[in-house]
C-alpha cells in the first residue's frame, strides 16, 4: 500500500472519528431525552449554564459517592473516547506529529467541545473532564509513538 494511499486512510479514520465524537459528546445522539434537550436550545428556553471551575472537584465527587456504576461510567466516558484523537490526529497529519504541536491542539479540540456543551445547554463545562480527556489524549499518543517504532505487519 502506497504511503499517499495510507495517509487519506487515517485523515478519513481521523474525521468519521471526530464526527462521532461530536455527535456523542456535544450533540448526545445517544442520549435518550437529547430531543428535548436540542427542542429547548432552539426554542430559546433559558437554561442554567452548568460548569465546574474546580479542578478535581467531579473526579472526587464520582469517588466519594455511592452510585458506582454512574460514576465509573462518567470516569471512563471522559477517558476512553478521547484515547483516538490523540492517536489518530498525528497519524493522519505529519506536519502535527510533534508532541508539542498534537497535545495543544488536541486540548484546543477538547476546550471547544466542552465550551460548545455550555453554550447549547446540552452539557457541562468541567475542568475534570478536560482533565481527564487530556490523559486520555497522552495516553493515545503514547500508542501512536509506539505503533511508530514497530508498525504491525500483517500477512496474507
Amino acid at each position: 500500500m502506497s504511503r499517499i494511499h495510507r495517509n487519506g486512510i487515517w485523515k478519513v479514520l481521523f474525521f468519521v472519528y471526530f464526527l462521532a465524537l461530536f455527535l456523542i459528546v456535544v450533540l448526545k445522539v445517544q442520549h435518550p431525552n437529547f430531543m428535548y434537550g436540542w427542542q429547548r436550545f432552539w426554542n430559546g428556553d433559558p437554561f442554567t449554564p452548568r460548569y465546574s471551575l474546580t479542578l478535581f472537584h467531579t473526579i472526587k465527587s464520582y469517588l466519594h459517592n455511592y452510585d458506582y456504576q454512574v460514576h465509573q461510567y462518567n470516569l471512563w466516558g471522559n477517558i476512553l473516547p478521547f484515547i483516538p484523537l490523540g492517536f489518530l490526529l498525528p497519524a493522519a497529519f505529519a506536519k502535527l506529529r510533534p508532541l508539542y504541536v498534537a497535545i495543544p491542539l488536541c486540548l484546543l479540540l477538547i476546550v471547544g467541545l466542552e465550551t460548545l456543551q455550555l453554550y447549547t445547554g446540552l452539557g457541562s463545562f468541567d475542568v475534570d473532564d478536560i482533565f481527564l480527556n487530556g490523559i486520555s489524549v497522552l495516553l493515545g499518543y503514547t500508542a501512536f509513538v509506539l505503533f511508530r517504532r514497530k508498525p504491525l505487519k500483517f500477512q496474507v
